[in-house]
């Protein structure tokens, strides 16, 4: 009669689950092609300045047709001027490629609709939209005035939400395409002094989440990006309301280039992973808060798996930082007042 060790029953039955689990992720995950954008039109929102202005800069050098959105037109005329000229090799015998309109795209959907088919009659259907339109204000909760907390949601969220409506009616219809979200690592962990600011950029992982199951079955992916403070005019009008303990904390993660910013959300957007980081700050945020997001891939699933532990006591030495800072702000605050 034959006998069997349970403890050798239960490894070989892990072994399988494990071998089984692995399967499926690799099928599910393991398969990613890359896209490529030479040729295609893209359309850019908030492509004016700042990170906007890089994405379009480097899309349009990959050889994309680049539809650019602002609300300053003369910025818009700058932008295009910013991207032919640095483009000057090609630029001159691709100036009918890059096409620019003012909107308001958070606030004026049905305008924004009617541009989209405008660029689509110029330059193609729209391939993949890059939803950079962003705007930062931070104060104390009970310091920030009442209507930055929709404004925020206005600016930040709905104009996403508009771009998106406007463009992806017709990338179903063609079942192609993808869409990058720009949030921010303060849209990972709420930061001292950003109470609008980051509640309005957590909204943005849910809307991404949601997209990326709906539109999967249409070919259409999503990218969520969380860009680190990046040198930009928006980050300097930010920075002049920002509390002591913000600037503080905030310093810690250094101020990145938005050419450097650029290249990794276009980069990560192209391969088609659903979070996009562009610091090691950001990669510990995103891995720790990963929970049920949609994996960057097979690699990315066992690492995270792996590292979230370690990475969870390495958060709350962090955490313990950002809070000491924050209380020693205030006792130093308080003492003055005394005085």
């Amino acid at each position: 009669m034959l006998t069997f060790d349970l403890t050798f029953v239960i490894s070989m039955l892990t072994v399988i689950l494990l071998m089984v689990v692995s399967v499926v992720l690799y099928v599910s995950y393991g398969f990613k092609r890359r896209l490529n954008i030479c040729g295609k039109h893209v359309l850019v929102s908030g492509g004016s300045k700042g990170i906007g202005l890089e994405i379009a800069n480097q899309c349009f050098r990959q050889g994309a047709k680049v539809t650019i959105l602002a609300r300053d037109e003369n910025g818009l005329k700058e932008a295009v001027n910013y991207i032919l000229k640095e483009n000057s090799a090609t630029g001159s015998s691709r100036e009918s490629e890059i096409i620019y309109f003012p909107v308001d795209v958070a606030n004026d959907l049905p305008t924004l609709e009617k541009i989209v088919s405008q660029a689509e009659n110029q330059l193609g259907p729209i391939y993949g939209l890059f939803n950079i339109v962003g705007k930062a204000v931070c104060h104390r909760f009970l310091e920030t005035p009442h209507e930055e907390f929709d404004n925020m949601m206005k600016v930040n969220y709905q104009s996403t939400v508009n771009c998106t409506r406007a463009v992806v009616t017709q990338m179903v219809k063609r079942k192609e395409g993808f869409v990058e979200i720009t949030s921010s690592m303060a849209g990972l962990f709420g930061i001292y002094g950003f109470s609008a600011y980051s509640s309005s950029k957590f909204a943005l992982l849910g809307f991404a989440q949601t997209l990326a199951m709906e539109l999967k079955p249409h070919n259409i992916s999503i990218t969520i990006a969380y860009p680190p403070d990046t040198d930009t005019p928006g980050f300097a009008l930010e920075n002049s309301t920002k509390p002591i303990e913000t600037k503080l904390i905030c310093e810690s993660g250094g101020l990145v280039s938005p050419s450097k910013v650029a290249s990794s959300i276009i980069k990560d957007t192209l391969k088609l992973k659903f979070s996009s980081t562009s610091t090691f700050e950001g990669f510990i945020l995103r891995t720790l808060t990963s929970g049920l997001s949609p994996p960057n891939g097979i690699f990315s699933v066992f690492l995270e798996a792996n590292l979230m532990g370690p990475l969870r006591l390495i958060g709350l030495l962090i955490l313990t930082h950002f809070n000491k800072i924050v209380r020693d702000c205030n006792t130093k605050r308080t003492s003055s007042k005394s005085k």
